[in-house]
C-alpha cells in the first residue's frame, strides 16, 4: 500500500484547554526526543527503552514513517503507539503495523490523513484529530502531530506522537452540546416574550348574531380567534396554545390566555360585539 500525497488543508475539531496544553508540552519532548529515535542504529537498546519509557509515562504513542521509493511504507511504533492501535503482544513487522493503522482510518478521515502528511512533508509540524476503527473499542477519536525529520529524494522519514482523546473529545462534544441547547433555548424563551408583548398590545375584535333581548347565536372558538389574531395584528398563533375552557357564548371582552412558553404566558385580548 503506497501513501498518498494530497495538498496540505487539515482540518482539527475543537477540543479543551486541556487537551491543548498536553499536546503542546507533547510536541516540546517529541521535537527532542524522535530526532534521537530516528537514529536508532546509532543508539543502544537501553537508551531507546529509556526515551520510550519517559513518552509514555507522558501517555503518548510515538511512531515514525519510513516512506521509500518502489517499497512499502513502514511504521515504527512504540510499546505506548501498539498500545494505543491495540496490537500491543503482536509480532508485527514494520510494514504490517503501516498497513494496520491506515486501513483503519475511515473513508471520511483519509483526506485530513493525507493533508497532514503534505504539510509535514512541506516542512511544518502537523497536528489532527480524527477517527480511528480500534479493533476492540470500535470507532475512536486519535489526535496525532509530527513533522519530517528526513527529506531525501528516494526517502522521507515522518514523526510523531499519536494518543486516544476519545474521552476528551466526547467531553468536548458534550459540552458544545449543551451549550447549543442552552443558547437555543435562551433564544426560544426571549422569542416567546417579544411575541406575549405583541400579544398583549392590541385586542382582536369579533363579532356575534344577537336576537331579541340580547340573546347570542353561535359560539366563538380558539380557531375564530387564531384566525382573527393572523388577520387583524399579523400574529400566527397555534390555536392549540389557546388556553379557552369553553367557547366563547356572550357579547363583551375577553382575555384568552396563551401559552407561548413553559415560562411565559400571554393574555390576548378579545373584544366581542353585535354584529
Amino acid at each position: 500500500m503506497t501513501y498518498p500525497l494530497k495538498k496540505a488543508n487539515v482540518s482539527v475539531p475543537g477540543t479543551t484547554a486541556l487537551l491543548g496544553l498536553a499536546l503542546m508540552a507533547a510536541l516540546i519532548i517529541i521535537n527532542i526526543v524522535i530526532a534521537q529515535a530516528f537514529k536508532a542504529q546509532e543508539k543502544s537498546k537501553s537508551e531507546l527503552q529509556d526515551t520510550n519509557n519517559i513518552l509514555e509515562t507522558a501517555g503518548f504513542g510515538i511512531w515514525y514513517i519510513r516512506l521509500m521509493e518502489g517499497k512499502k511504507p513502514r511504521m515504527y511504533a512504540n510499546p505506548k503507539m501498539k498500545e494505543v492501535l491495540g496490537i500491543e503482544g503482536q509480532f508485527l513487522s514494520d510494514e504490517e503495523v503501516y498497513d494496520f493503522w491506515y486501513s483503519r482510518i475511515p473513508e471520511k478521515a483519509v483526506q485530513s490523513v493525507q493533508d497532514s502528511v503534505q504539510e509535514m512533508l512541506d516542512g511544518n509540524v502537523s497536528e489532527n484529530t480524527y477517527q480511528w476503527e480500534h479493533p476492540d473499542k470500535g470507532m475512536i477519536y486519535v489526535r496525532c502531530g509530527g513533522a519530517c525529520y528526513e527529506k531525501g529524494e528516494k526517502e522521507q522519514v515522518l514523526g510523531g506522537y499519536h494518543s486516544d482523546v476519545t474521552a476528551i473529545v466526547t467531553e468536548d462534544e458534550r459540552r458544545q452540546r449543551e451549550l447549543r441547547e442552552a443558547k437555543e433555548a435562551a433564544e426560544e424563551l426571549q422569542a416567546a416574550k417579544e411575541l406575549a408583548v405583541k400579544v398583549e398590545e392590541k385586542p382582536v375584535r369579533l363579532t356575534m348574531k344577537t336576537g331579541e333581548g340580547g340573546k347570542t347565536f353561535g359560539t366563538i372558538s380558539t380557531k375564530e380567534v387564531a384566525a382573527a389574531a393572523k388577520e387583524q395584528l399579523g400574529l400566527d398563533i397555534d390555536k392549540k396554545k389557546m388556553v379557552l375552557t369553553d367557547p366563547i357564548r356572550s357579547l363583551g371582552t375577553f382575555e384568552v390566555p396563551i401559552k407561548l412558553h413553559k415560562d411565559v404566558t400571554a393574555k390576548l385580548r378579545v373584544k366581542v360585539t353585535e354584529a
